[in-house]
């Protein structure tokens, strides 16, 4: 394998390992609810609520996450790019092409939650880079950050996006930690 293969599987690697290592993923593993919770008050109303992991949780799982999203070499598009190195396997190429190909068409896909009124029900890639972007890691992007208020302002309908999200972060990850031990076993060839 060349060596700049090598690197470049070696870091995605560590910072897979990071990312399994953190708390979003401890949650999950904990077998902790992501969802909706639903309580009855005495008073006869409902309290509702959207359950996973805490905002720390998960801003440190998006810092760690994001990579993989966006910046070479470890980003989804970019790691299929080391299919040209002859010395991988063909079974590392072949599950590293069919993972992408199935986040590109995950990402692309609709959730199946209800639309809010009036609202047309955003792609998983928009309900991700609009909760990114628009308000757990930047504010500087105006268009997505108007969404998010807009999505905020419509309760029921924000906690379904909620779960989704946290839905698809653990989607990704789940992709992304089946890359690396991919990789972890090519390195061991």
């Amino acid at each position: 394998m060349r060596d700049e293969t090598k690197q470049v599987l070696q870091l995605y690697v560590e910072r897979a390992d990071e990312l399994e290592q953190g708390g979003f993923i401890n949650y999950v593993r904990e077998k902790r609810p992501i969802g909706i919770n639903i309580t009855g008050q005495e008073d006869g109303s409902s309290l509702i609520d959207a359950v996973g992991p805490d905002n720390e949780a998960t801003k440190a799982m998006i810092a760690t996450f994001r990579p993989f999203l966006q910046q070479k070499p470890i980003s989804f598009s970019s790691i299929v790019s080391l299919c040209d190195d002859p010395d991988l396997s063909e079974e590392w190429k072949t599950q590293v092409t069919s993972v992408q190909s199935a986040v590109n068409s995950y990402l692309d896909s609709h959730p199946a939650i209800i639309s809010a009124p009036g609202e047309p029900l955003p792609i998983r890639r928009t309900i991700l880079d609009t909760f990114i972007y628009g308000k757990i890691l930047h504010i500087d992007d105006k268009k997505k950050r108007e969404i998010y208020e807009r999505w905020q302002s419509q309760d029921f309908y924000f906690l379904l996006l909620i779960t989704e999200f946290n839905s698809i972060l653990l989607n990704l990850s789940r992709a992304i930690l089946g890359i690396a031990k991919l990789s972890k076993d090519e390195l061991e060839k």
